[in-house]
């Protein structure tokens, strides 16, 4: 009762809000003082007026129409030329615009009658009002107004049961190009898959959650090759019924049951040839929900076509080294690297000028050997097909100052004689010091020869007296 309730009072002030949309919508008038009148309409909607509901997802037909009139004073000559821009757009109620457009004529290319946007929009999932404007020579009016409502369902309760639980077939994605397959997969050895399995939880018309919400579900699954053995995932779920519940108040109140992820196995791989199966355990009762086939590359099926789903998260640098800012000396060599989360090619930028690439990498390196005096700016850019990342290092190198070897200079410790104190002594009587004689150098046969003569002379002449 409570919801109808609310649905009421929606649907009141959806159909308030189509009555100030169509109340706003008016017919823009810009009058020229060369002769020419140009009138926008309101838009026409599916065909019909300027006020419009839908349910998310819906296309609309948008057409917005224009006329043009001249009187006595317009001349082509002159005023023909000139040039008349009329843009259009859809917004969201909080200003997000989620398509646009611009029609450029001059004022003689105007028929009488023409057209300033005729289009199939579709309108996005998000309920509320969308708006209809259309702007000429700075003037701007709501041409119309989109009201996407979905009417809140009653739940549906299980009939005579407290709780139904439903497990899904495995849905399955390869590295390849991320395709989910639905109960089955067939790839090569080496490549990366993803495994999820989730279950549906109804709620009956016997529910309490005071007794069947404290029942705990107790699930096993096991992803296990049937020849080999390899055991890929062994694991389980538990978790109360009414804790389930409560996880997805809105989805329970719409539908009356919810649906809940049981596995979500992240990426991984086998090298093993072998045909694995995801084998859900509940309550002694054991069943098959998907199976993997690896299989060689030349015996390996085309995959059966699916739909694609959606695009996944652009890749994500997960690791790097050093950290920056780096310094080192010049002539020094430096390794910087990488790892990512997905294959990627690698551009390796020095100063913004391109000096290595790797290509479909995880994990690459780049080594300058030769490092040069100043401030350079290396840049890994990783890209794929999911989109760009990239990682920067300031690296500064600088100069090295060679410094000359120091003269050695004599020990201060090895050549100082310790001054011994002066001890008091009494005043010694001076003693005569004898004169020291040079001792006398040998006399030489010169010497003896001459000192004999001069004895002999003094002898004579001592004689005579």
């Amino acid at each position: 009762m409570k919801n109808r309730l609310i649905s009421l009072v929606v649907a009141i002030a959806m159909f308030l809000l189509a009555l100030v949309g169509t109340v706003q919508a008016d017919t823009l008038v810009v009058q020229s003082t060369e002769g020419w009148e140009i009138r926008i309409y309101p838009a026409e909607l599916n065909g019909d007026g300027d006020y419009v509901i839908v349910s998310p997802n819906t296309e609309v037909n948008v057409l917005v129409r224009g006329k043009v009139e001249f009187d006595e004073g317009y001349n082509e000559t002159i005023s023909g030329n000139r040039s008349i821009t009329i843009d259009w757009r859809i917004t969201k109620f909080h200003g997000e615009t989620i398509c646009s457009g611009t029609m450029e004529k001059t004022v003689a290319e105007l028929t009488p009658s023409f057209t300033v946007s005729s289009r199939t929009v579709t309108i996005p999932e998000e309920t509320g009002q969308y708006n209809v404007y259309v702007t000429c020579e700075g003037r701007e009016f709501q041409a119309g107004v989109i009201t996407v409502f979905e009417p809140e369902p009653t739940p549906t309760p299980v009939p005579d049961v407290e709780w139904e639980l439903v497990i899904h077939p495995a849905k399955w994605c390869e590295q390849k190009n991320w395709t989910e397959h639905i109960g089955d997969i067939t790839i090569a050895p080496g490549t990366k898959f993803t495994v999820r399995v989730e279950g549906e939880l109804k709620i009956g018309e016997n529910y309490d959650p005071d007794i069947s919400g404290k029942k705990r579900l107790q699930i096993r699954i096991k992803i296990v090759g049937e020849r080999t053995g390899e055991v890929l995932y062994d694991g389980g779920y538990n978790k109360g019924v009414g804790g389930i519940f409560a996880d997805y108040p809105q989805e329970l109140s719409q539908t009356g049951a919810v649906t809940f992820p049981i596995l979500s196995l992240p990426a991984t791989y086998t090298t093993q040839e072998d045909q694995y199966t995801v084998r859900v355990t509940y309550e002694d009762e054991s069943f098959i929900v998907g199976t993997m086939n690896v299989v060689g590359p030349t015996t390996s099926p085309t995959p059966t076509p699916t739909p694609p789903i959606p695009t996944p998260e652009a890749p994500n640098i997960t690791a790097f080294a050093p950290f920056s800012p780096v310094n080192d000396s010049e002539g020094a060599t430096r390794t910087f690297n990488i790892t990512t989360d997905q294959r990627v090619n690698v551009s390796w930028l020095l100063n913004g000028t391109e000096v290595q690439t790797n290509e479909s990498v995880i994990e690459t390196f780049y080594t300058n050997i030769s490092a040069s005096v100043g401030i350079w700016n290396i840049t890994a850019v990783a890209t794929n097909e999911n989109g760009t990342v990239k990682q920067t290092w300031i690296w500064t190198v600088s100069q090295v100052i060679s410094t000359p070897s120091p003269t050695p200079s004599p020990s201060l410790i090895a050549t100082l004689t310790p001054i011994p104190s002066p001890m008091p002594t009494p005043s010694p009587t001076p003693t005569p010091v004898p004169t020291l004689s040079p001792t006398p150098t040998p006399l030489g046969f010169e010497a003896i020869f001459t000192i004999a003569g001069l004895l002999a002379v003094a002898y004579l002449l001592r004689r005579r007296r």
